[in-house]
C-alpha cells in the first residue's frame, strides 16, 4: 500500500503546486494517497494562504496609492476619448451617406447632359445626310443635263463625284434613299458608257462585209458637234480607253491587216485604198510584191496617225506592231527571200524597201524600227537556214518515197577481195542519169583510185574498212596468203588455163590446192560488167549536195559581192554534212521498211560516198584560183569516211543475221548425233534441206540487188559459217560408223550443191576448171578435204595427205582423230597413223 504522509505535508506540496507550479521532491509524498479526512487541513492551508496574499496586496496598495489614483484618471480620460470618438465616426458616416447622395445628383446630371449633345449631333448629322442627299441629287441631276448636251466628259466628272458623296452617307447607307441613289448613279453610268461606245462606233467605223474602215474626228449629234478628243477624254476617265482601243486594233486588223497578207489563186495583188477618212481594201492586177505591200503599211500608218489622235495611235501602235511585224517576217519577208543565188539581187532591193519602212514607221513615231533593221542585218543567215530547210526538206520528201523505187546501176569488173567478211574492192562507173557535170567531172578528174584496182585502193573504193594500211600493204584473202595488183584477177579462181597433166583423168577435190588457187589465171576482157540495185534516194541527197555546192561556186564570182548574200557563200558549204547527217540518222528507219533494205542502204550509200568523192575533187579544182573564199571549205572526208562506215555497218548487219539464221539452222542437227536413227536421222535432213533452201532463197533475194562480185562474197561468207561449223561438228564426234559415214556423205553433197550458185549464169562447171568457191569461202576446201576423207579407204588418205594438199587443210592430229573415229582398230589403222605423223607434207 502506498506510505502515509502527514496532512500538513500534503497540504503544503497542493500549495506549492499551485502557487509556484513546484513538484514534490519526496516520494512518499507523490505516492501518498489523498484522504477526505485531509481535505480541511489542506483547505486551511490554501485559505490560509490567500488571506496572506489579500493581505500583502492591501500593503501594497497602501503603498502605491497615488500611482492607482494617476491609472485610474487616465482611464477615465481613455472612456472619454473613445466616446467622442464614436461620435467623430458617426458624423463621419453620415457625411459619406450624404456625398453618395450627391454623387447619383450628378451621375444623373451628366447622362442628362450626354443625352442632349447625342441629340444635337444627330441633328447636326441629319443636317448634313440630307445636305448630302441634296448635293448627290443636283449632281446626278446635273450629269444628266451634261449627257443630254454630249458633254460627257463633264457627265463622267459629275458621277464620279455623286459616288464619291454616297460613302459619306454612313447613318443612312442601308436605307432605301441611299439605294435608289447608288442605283441612279449606276444606271447614269451605264448609260454614259453605252453612249460612248455608240459614239465610238460612230467615229471608228469597221464594215467587214465592206472591207473598210472610216475614222471620223468629229460628228454630229443632237444638233451639236461632238468631237473625238472629248470622247477619248471620257473613255480616259472611265478607264475604258485602252479596252476599247484593243477592240478596234482587232477589228482593224481583222478587216484591213489580216486580208493583205493572204494569199489567193485568183487574186494577184491585195492592196488599199484611202479616201478622205476612209481606208478599204481593193484588189489589184499588179504582182503581189514586197514593196507593193510595204507602201500599203506605210500608208496606212500615215493614215492613222493622221485621222487618230495621239492618244489613241501611239497604243494602237504599241498594240497593232508587234502583230504586224510577226505577219510581215513569218508571211511575206520569209518568203520574199529567194533560193537562187541569181534572187540575191532581188533580195538587195527588198531588203532597201524594208529599210526604207523602217525609217517611215520611225518617223511616225511607232515601234518597230528596230526589229525591221535587226532583219535585214539577219538576212544573209536567213537565207542561209532557207537553203537548209529547202535542202533537208527535199531529202525528207526522197525518203519519204520509200526505197520501192530503185534503178539498175553498171560497174565496171574488178576483182574484189574479203577481209573480215567484208568486200573491199568495188568500184562504181557514173551514174547512167546523173548530172553533166559529175559526168565531165569524171572525163576531166585523174582516174580516181575508186576506178583503180591498186591495193593502196581497196579498202577506201567502199568506204566499211575503218583500218588505215600502208599503201604499199597487200590486202588479203586470208590470214596466210596474199595477192598483189598484178595478181587480182587470179584471186577469181576463173583462170581458163588447165592445170598440169598430172596422170589423172580428173581433178578431184583432194587435188585443189591454194598454191593451184592462187596462181590460176583469168581473162577479165571476157567478163561482162556487173550491175546493182539502188534507190532514188542517194541521187535525191546527191543533188542536194551538188546544188548547195554549185551555188556557192557562183556566189563566189565578184558579180555578186554587193548583194546581201555574198557573205554566205563560203557558208553554203557547211550544209552538205548537214544534209549528210540527216541521210544517216532518217534513212536507217526507212530501209528497215523492205526486206531487203540494209543491202540498199550499203549500195546507195557507198554509191553515194563515191558520186560525192569525185565531185568534191572536181570542186577542189574548179575553186583553185586567187582570191577563191572556197578553197578547202568543202570538207567531206570524214563525212564520207562516215558514210561508208554507214554502208558497212548495214552490210555487216545483213550478213550478220542471215548467219545467225544458219546457226539455227545448223545447231537443229545437234552435232549430227545419231543421225541414222529415228527420229534424229528426219532432223538431221530437215536441217540440212532448210541450210540449202535458205541459201539459195538469199541467192534469189540478193542477186537483183548486190554486183555479182559482192553476191558471190557476201554468200560464201553464208557458206563458210555453215561448212566451218559442220566441220568442226564433224570432227567432234569420237566415233562415227559406216552408216553415219555415208549419211554424213550424203550431207556433204547436198552442201556441195551449192557451189552451183557461184557459178555465172549461161556457164556450166567442169571439173576441169576450178572452182571459183574457194576464193570466196575460206572453209569450202577443208570441207571438200573432209567429205573425200569420209568416202575414202586408208590409202586414199594417205595420199590426199602426202601428195594432194590435205596438209593445207588439216593438222596431222586432226587427220589421225578422224581415221580413229572412221576405222575400227587395226594394224592397217595403226600403220597408216605412223605414216601420216612421220611422213612430212608435201606443201
Amino acid at each position: 500500500m502506498p506510505p502515509q504522509a502527514n496532512y500538513h505535508q500534503l497540504g503544503n506540496a497542493i500549495l506549492q503546486s499551485v502557487q509556484n507550479g513546484a513538484y514534490p521532491e519526496s516520494e512518499d509524498i507523490v505516492s501518498a494517497d489523498l484522504p477526505s479526512a485531509a481535505l480541511p487541513a489542506v483547505i486551511g492551508l490554501v485559505e490560509q494562504a490567500a488571506e496572506d496574499l489579500k493581505t500583502s496586496i492591501r500593503e501594497i496598495s497602501r503603498e502605491n496609492a497615488s500611482d492607482i489614483n494617476s491609472w485610474i484618471a487616465q482611464a477615465k480620460r481613455l472612456q472619454e476619448d473613445i466616446a467622442q470618438s464614436k461620435a467623430t465616426a458617426k458624423s463621419i458616416v453620415q457625411l459619406a451617406e450624404e456625398g453618395e447622395i450627391h454623387r447619383i445628383h450628378h451621375k444623373d446630371a451628366h447622362y442628362k447632359l450626354d443625352l442632349l449633345r447625342a441629340e444635337a449631333q444627330f441633328n447636326n448629322n441629319l443636317s448634313e445626310n440630307l445636305e448630302n442627299l441634296r448635293t448627290i441629287k443636283e449632281t446626278l441631276n446635273s450629269a444628266k443635263l451634261a449627257l443630254s448636251a454630249n458633254r460627257h466628259s463633264n457627265s463622267v466628272t459629275l458621277i464620279d463625284q455623286a459616288e464619291r458623296h454616297i460613302p459619306l452617307l454612313q447613318p443612312l447607307e442601308n436605307t432605301s434613299i441611299a439605294g435608289i441613289l447608288k442605283e441612279q448613279a449606276a444606271l447614269l453610268r451605264s448609260a454614259v458608257i453605252e453612249n460612248l461606245s455608240s459614239l465610238w462606233a460612230s467615229f471608228l467605223v469597221v464594215k467587214k462585209e465592206e472591207s473598210l474602215v472610216r475614222i471620223k474626228s468629229r460628228i454630229q449629234r443632237d444638233l451639236a458637234t461632238v468631237e473625238l478628243n472629248s470622247i477619248v477624254d471620257a473613255l480616259t476617265d472611265l478607264q475604258l480607253l485602252e479596252s476599247k482601243i484593243v477592240t478596234f486594233q482587232e477589228s482593224f486588223e481583222r478587216v484591213i491587216i489580216a486580208p493583205l497578207f493572204e494569199t489567193r489563186s485568183n487574186i494577184a495583188h491585195t492592196t488599199v485604198t484611202i479616201e478622205l477618212d476612209t481606208i478599204k481594201i481593193s484588189h489589184s492586177n499588179a504582182h503581189s510584191e514586197v514593196r507593193y505591200l510595204l507602201e500599203d503599211l506605210s500608208n496606212i500608218i500615215e493614215y492613222l496617225n493622221k485621222q487618230l489622235p495621239r492618244s489613241i495611235s501611239i497604243p494602237f501602235a504599241k498594240i497593232q506592231m508587234p502583230s504586224l511585224l510577226s505577219r510581215l517576217f513569218s508571211q511575206r519577208l520569209a518568203n520574199s527571200i529567194p533560193l537562187s543565188v541569181e534572187g540575191g539581187f532581188e533580195l538587195q532591193e527588198v531588203l532597201g524597201t524594208v529599210l526604207t519602212f523602217a525609217d517611215k514607221i520611225s518617223l511616225a513615231k511607232w515601234p518597230g524600227k528596230e526589229e525591221l533593221v535587226e532583219w535585214v542585218k539577219r538576212a544573209p543567215l536567213t537565207w542561209l537556214a532557207k537553203r537548209k530547210e529547202s535542202g533537208l526538206e527535199k531529202v525528207r520528201l526522197g525518203l519519204l518515197d520509200g526505197t520501192k523505187v530503185t534503178k539498175m546501176m553498171e560497174v565496171e569488173f574488178v576483182p574484189t577481195m574479203i577481209q573480215d567478211g567484208i568486200p573491199q574492192v568495188l568500184t562504181n562507173g557514173p551514174s547512167d542519169k546523173g548530172p553533166e557535170l559529175l559526168k565531165n567531172d569524171q572525163e576531166t578528174l585523174v582516174q580516181d583510185p575508186l576506178l583503180s584496182t591498186g591495193a593502196d585502193d581497196d579498202g577506201s573504193a567502199w568506204g566499211i574498212d575503218d583500218d588505215e594500211e600502208d599503201e604499199n600493204e597487200n590486202i588479203k584473202i586470208d590470214s596466210t596468203k596474199s595477192i598483189d595488183d598484178e595478181d587480182a584477177d587470179d584471186a577469181w579462181g576463173w583462170g581458163e588455163d588447165e592445170q598440169e597433166d598430172s596422170g589423172e583423168s580428173a581433178i578431184s577435190p583432194g587435188d585443189l590446192s591454194r598454191h593451184q588457187l592462187h596462181n590460176s589465171e583469168v581473162d577479165t576482157s571476157a567478163l561482162p560488167k556487173e550491175s546493182y540495185a539502188i534507190t532514188h534516194i542517194p541521187e535525191v541527197v546527191l543533188d542536194v549536195i551538188m546544188e548547195l555546192v554549185l551555188d556557192a561556186e557562183a556566189l563566189d564570182d565578184s558579180k555578186f559581192q554587193f548583194t546581201p548574200i555574198f557573205p554566205a557563200a563560203p557558208n553554203l558549204l557547211t550544209l552538205p554534212t548537214q544534209v549528210l547527217e540527216m541521210y544517216r540518222s532518217s534513212s536507217p528507219s526507212i530501209y528497215s521498211q523492205d526486206v531487203n533494205g540494209n543491202l540498199l542502204l550499203f549500195n546507195d550509200a557507198r554509191w553515194l560516198a563515191q558520186q560525192l568523192r569525185i565531185f568534191s575533187r572536181s570542186h577542189a579544182i574548179r575553186v583553185n584560183y586567187p582570191d577563191s573564199r572556197l578553197q578547202g571549205k568543202l570538207k567531206l572526208d570524214s563525212d564520207l569516211q562516215s558514210l561508208e562506215s554507214f554502208a558497212k555497218r548495214a552490210y555487216e548487219n545483213e550478213i550478220e543475221t542471215e548467219r545467225t539464221k544458219l546457226g539455227k539452222l545448223i545447231s537443229e542437227a545437234n552435232g549430227f548425233t545419231c543421225c541414222t536413227v529415228q527420229p534424229y536421222s528426219i532432223t538431221c535432213e530437215k536441217s540440212i534441206n532448210s541450210i540449202v533452201d535458205r541459201m539459195l532463197h538469199t541467192n534469189s533475194r540478193w542477186k537483183s540487188i548486190l554486183p555479182r562480185s559482192v553476191l558471190l562474197q557476201a554468200l560464201g561468207t553464208l557458206l563458210s559459217t555453215i561448212t566451218q561449223q559442220i566441220v568442226i561438228d564433224v570432227e567432234d564426234m569420237t566415233d562415227i560408223s559406216e552408216p553415219e559415214s555415208e549419211m554424213l556423205t550424203k550431207f556433204f553433197s547436198q552442201i556441195s550443191q551449192l557451189a552451183d550458185i557461184f557459178i555465172p549464169d549461161g556457164q556450166i562447171y567442169s571439173p576441169e576448171r576450178l572452182s571459183p568457191v574457194a576464193s570466196f569461202s575460206p572453209g569450202w576446201l577443208k570441207f571438200q578435204y573432209l567429205a573425200n576423207i569420209l568416202e575414202s579407204p586408208l590409202v586414199d588418205i594417205k595420199y590426199l595427205w602426202s601428195e594432194a594438199g590435205l596438209s593445207l587443210e588439216f593438222t596431222a592430229e586432226e587427220v589421225v582423230d578422224l581415221i580413229e573415229a572412221l576405222f575400227a582398230k587395226s594394224d592397217h589403222r595403226k600403220k597408216a597413223i605412223a605414216e601420216i605423223r612421220k611422213t612430212p607434207p608435201k606443201y
